[in-house]
């Protein structure tokens, strides 16, 4: 059961300003608990919602912690991985003294780090010193981190093309949302004390299928290209300990001949089913835009915003702002006949059938796909026919077609109508 009571004094998020800390943060708030902190290195420059408590200090700095840990009961770490490892063991003591509970943002790997594999070796030793503690711990070892993709947000804006080492290597790119809904469900309930989560997202992809991606969700002219050795040396020697380059490349090389596994965690804690990486890419697509193209009327931009106002049932804004004065939809008046051209009145009768004859329970909705002036969005609907009692699912895909920044025409097409199911 969730913990909304605040008995368990104050939640405590480091790494906040990242992506998995920052997306806790968030969903903390959201599920309606009040007493959540954030520890960051300068608050000044911290961008976090209102309602969490943001307190100075620094893992690499021990004694720094003191001031965030007073109160704290339940801590998710997010540790700087080989930036900080010479400050674990006491900063490890100094969280667990007061802390009850930690759960820890680790890596798949952790369980028997390989010697070549030096981010897996840190987290396997900040693991070892959470369970020698004492106090309560559970592990979230994250697969690929979906988020690591950004490195190739400036390649995608600026020359289109994305260069890596080792285009066979396979990851389950996860999304940092999943991670931390994990991670939640393990700090705020007792149902998760002493375990360790492989937690992936649902499809197993290389770099190339996911730049891929990254282009049809954009709708930028995006390919992949291999980087020699060499070229990847002097790639990982600009971030990564002189000590731990080699040691990377050979781990490299041994990984790129396994693929990453495919898991069930997201879904088996959450009770949903892990986000797509086109997902990731679609809640992130400012991101690799470039600016001219970020700006409201580009179709990459009208796509994300329209999808988002959709998901969150926003629908002034999808008639008021999205759509054209002369915005049309072509579909099947009854979703099984022929198509026609419907305009406001039209489509407002069309929604009242619709109302009249299906309960919808919910509405699953792709990621956009981006190409030139139009972009596509696949829609899943769980209904229930009124006359008949039937439950089931179908799906429609809808083709949007968008003129000076605004929707102006759609396209439906019907998968399994509901009354043909």
């Amino acid at each position: 059961m969730d913990d909304h009571s605040e008995n368990h004094g104050t939640y405590l998020v480091t790494g906040a300003t990242g992506k998995v800390g920052g997306s806790a943060v968030r969903q903390l708030l959201d599920a309606g608990h009040t007493n959540v902190r954030a520890l960051v290195r300068d608050p000044g420059r911290a961008r976090l919602p209102a309602g969490v408590e943001v307190v100075r200090g620094d893992l690499s700095d021990p004694a720094s912690l003191d001031a965030a840990l007073d109160g704290v009961t339940r801590v998710l770490l997010v540790w700087p991985t080989l930036q900080a490892d010479d400050a674990a063991p006491e900063a490890v003591a100094r969280i667990t003294r007061d802390a009850r509970r930690v759960v820890y943002l680790s890596t798949m790997g952790a369980e028997a780090p390989a010697d070549t594999n030096p981010v897996a070796a840190s987290h396997a030793e900040l693991e070892r010193l959470i369970r020698e503690s004492g106090a309560e711990w559970t592990f979230v070892r994250g697969g690929g981190f979906a988020g690591n993709d950004l490195g190739w947000a400036e390649e995608v804006r600026t020359t289109g093309v994305v260069r890596e080492a080792f285009p066979g290597w396979k990851r389950s790119p996860v999304h940092e949302t999943d991670l931390a809904a994990v991670a939640l469900r393990a700090l705020t309930t007792d149902d998760h004390v002493g375990a360790a989560y492989a937690v992936t997202g649902p499809e197993n992809l290389d770099q190339a299928e996911r730049v891929r991606i990254i282009g049809e969700v954009t709708g930028l002219p995006v390919r992949f290209e291999p980087l020699s050795r060499d070229e990847a040396l002097a790639g990982y020697r600009q971030w990564l300990p002189p000590e731990a380059v080699e040691d990377t490349l050979r781990h490299m090389a041994e990984v790129t001949r396994h693929p990453e596994p495919v898991t069930t965690a997201v879904a088996d804690v959450t009770g949903r089913p892990a986000l797509t990486y086109r997902r990731w890419v679609a809640d992130h697509v400012a991101d690799f835009l470039p600016e001219d193209a970020r700006e409201a009327g580009s179709t990459a931009r009208v796509a994300a915003d329209y999808v988002d106002a959709v998901a969150r049932h926003d629908f002034d804004r999808v008639i008021g702002d999205l759509h054209a004065p002369d915005y049309v939809r072509v579909a099947s008046d009854d979703m099984t006949g022929p198509a026609t051209v419907m305009r406001a009145d039209e489509i407002a009768a069309q929604v009242d059938r619709v109302e009249d004859t299906e309960e919808i329970h919910g509405v699953e909705i792709d990621p956009p796909l981006v190409r030139g002036d139009r972009f596509a969005v696949r829609f899943t609907f769980d209904s229930t026919d009124t006359s008949t009692g039937e439950r089931g699912t179908y799906s429609k895909i809808s083709l949007y077609t968008v003129r000076d920044g605004r929707i102006v025409r759609e396209e439906v097409f019907f998968h399994e109508p509901p009354h043909v199911r």
